[in-house]
């Protein structure tokens, strides 16, 4: 998630009382509250990234409009990936969206499915990279050539 984050990250030690992470679209960056224990900094990271993916040109981003969205996308990510998700809490989401019309919270689901999978899709990205890196083959150079140099030398010395 911070490696592949689709915007930039910064520490920040200047973000409000209670804010963790915030992203800020003018500078397109999420800045994340230092010093926070891990599970809290990965789930604001997913929160914010999952804001950043509702920033796009042209749409009219704004944040009060994707918070619920936003926090349900974090804790779908959290989930996923195991985190310690027992410090979320749905019930302002619940609230607000309760008496919407089915095709606005078919729309909002929508939104925080497109949201979590564009996350996800990061994280995997980033875990195919690593994998991809650390894995050793078995053609190595010089191995193959070695191999054959001493065949060679052997048939030589057997004329």
């Amino acid at each position: 998630m911070v490696e592949n984050s689709p915007v930039p990250l910064a520490l920040s030690d200047q973000l409000p009382k209670g804010v963790q992470a915030q992203y800020v679209p003018a500078r397109k960056t999420i800045y994340v509250r230092n010093g926070m224990d891990e599970a809290a900094t990965l789930c604001a990271i997913a929160r914010e990234q999952a804001h950043a993916s509702y920033d796009v040109p042209g749409a009219g981003y704004r944040r009060q409009a994707y918070a619920a969205q936003s926090y349900c996308a974090a804790y779908v990510v959290a989930q996923k990936f195991g985190l310690d998700t027992s410090g979320f809490k749905f019930d302002k989401v619940c609230e607000s969206w309760a008496g919407k019309e089915p095709q606005e919270q078919r729309t909002f689901l929508g939104e925080v499915k497109r949201a979590a999978y564009s996350i996800n899709r990061e994280v995997q990205r980033s875990f195919r990279d690593m994998d991809q890196v650390i894995k050793p083959d078995e053609f190595e150079i010089g191995k193959g050539t070695q191999a054959k140099t001493e065949k060679a030398e052997k048939a030589t010395e057997s004329r």
